[in-house]
């Protein structure tokens, strides 16, 4: 099925996760070289051809897990979000296979997007992929979940990779916010729907 072009302006749910659902972060090397990655690409664009249209990918949030990834982006008309996250994965499967001397596809095939097209489906999406880690019983405080962008929107840091503060607008602050996110998550919790978007 041919993936629908993206909008300038719209925002976005990006995810995927590994082949058979096989882990794709196995330490904590593995996060760090996908996150130096993503920032290499954002900066100065794709690593053999370096055109610098990746720039300025504006990140809304991210959550990376052991076999999966989420983020929240925004297309903009310096960002092709389809080639962004063709570089990524690919030069990041690059490094993995080296590293742990294997061979053939690490995702399970092209990344998966949905329209972001509320701005309460985004607050919603929001709170989903940063609470996504304990929504999995990955950690038990997503605040606490260092690969992440949940520990930025409560005190954003010189080398957060999060740079939209649309969904933090709506709050008078990091803690408004935090109150807000743990009664969400809660819910989400109590609703099981850690499985979104894999429903397969």
């Amino acid at each position: 099925m041919e993936r629908q072009p993206f909008s300038i302006g719209e925002y976005y749910h990006v995810y995927n996760r590994g082949n058979d659902r096989r882990n794709v972060f196995l330490d904590e090397t593995d996060y760090q070289k996908f996150l130096g990655a993503l920032r290499r690409i954002r900066k100065y664009g794709s690593t053999w051809r370096m055109t610098g249209s990746s720039r300025n990918l504006r990140i809304v949030a991210f959550c990376l897990n052991p076999n999966h990834f989420h983020f929240v982006v925004q297309q903009t008309a310096k960002v092709d979000i389809s080639r962004f996250f063709q570089q990524l994965c690919t030069s990041y499967t690059m490094y993995f296979n080296k590293r742990h001397r294997r061979s053939g596809t690490l995702f399970q095939g092209p990344f998966r997007s949905s329209h972001v097209d509320s701005d309460p489906y985004l607050t919603w999406v929001t709170n989903y992929v940063n609470g996504n880690a304990e929504l999995h019983g990955i950690t038990k405080d997503a605040r606490l979940y260092p690969w992440s962008s949940y520990p930025e929107y409560l005190s954003p840091s010189r080398a957060s990779i999060f740079n939209d503060d649309l969904v933090l607008r709506q709050f008078e602050g990091g803690m408004d916010y935090d109150v807000f996110a743990q009664r969400q998550i809660k819910v989400m919790k109590s609703n099981r729907i850690a499985s979104f978007p894999f429903q397969d």
